[in-house]
């Protein structure tokens, strides 16, 4: 049995500049999101 997939978990204090670094900065694809009664999570 070997690794197939790594999901890290990132705490980040302000969402919208994490993501702009990550997927502009970075390259990374958003591929679900759910948003819930204090916005993305």
């Amino acid at each position: 049995m070997g690794l197939q997939t790594v999901w890290p978990l990132l705490w980040v204090t302000d969402m919208a500049r994490s993501l702009a670094f990550y997927r502009d900065g970075l390259g990374f694809e958003m591929v679900a999101s759910w948003e819930g009664e204090r916005g993305i999570g």
